[in-house]
């Protein structure tokens, strides 16, 4: 991933680029491995398509705060799209803002302290 990026478009999310689980316990009966597969596929579809509509948004940069699939995350970066994913661990984001040739936002990271 590049370390800085021009012109950026940024995409701000709320929702967790995943596959929700369901809330009810289910179980799939699978019996051959097509099966599987098609079920696979459908999976990375769905995982695609939310990402595609990132991208038609126009964004370059994506901020989720909450989880992003290692599958999303491959999407992403084929696309050319910088993703961070924002965790509670982190209480600002490294970042400085430049528009237009002036600076307009600058912030600190403080991480906290991970104990062993």
């Amino acid at each position: 991933m590049p370390k800085r990026i021009e012109d950026a478009k940024i995409a701000l999310l709320n929702c967790p680029l995943e596959i929700e689980k369901t809330e009810m316990s289910a179980e799939i009966s699978i019996s051959d491995a097509q099966q599987m597969q098609s079920f696979l596929d459908e999976e990375n579809m769905m995982l695609k398509s939310m990402v595609d509509k990132v991208a038609a948004a126009g964004a370059n940069v994506l901020i989720c705060q909450k989880g992003i699939d290692d599958i999303a995350q491959h999407y992403l970066a084929k696309g050319g799209i910088y993703w961070r994913q924002s965790d509670h661990k982190h209480r600002r984001c490294n970042s400085s803002i430049k528009t237009k040739g002036k600076w307009r936002a600058k912030t600190r990271c403080r991480r906290y302290a991970m104990r062993r």
